[in-house]
């Protein structure tokens, strides 16, 4: 049971890491664009 635990729990950390990634590269962008 714990290693199962231990092996799942990355993977939604990463989508978790790459989705706020990508929502921050998004703002940001976003950002650049309305200053221009």
């Amino acid at each position: 049971m714990n290693q199962e635990s231990r092996v799942q729990k990355p993977l939604p950390h990463m989508l978790l890491n790459f989705q706020n990634m990508f929502l921050t590269g998004k703002s940001v962008f976003l950002g650049g664009v309305c200053w221009k």
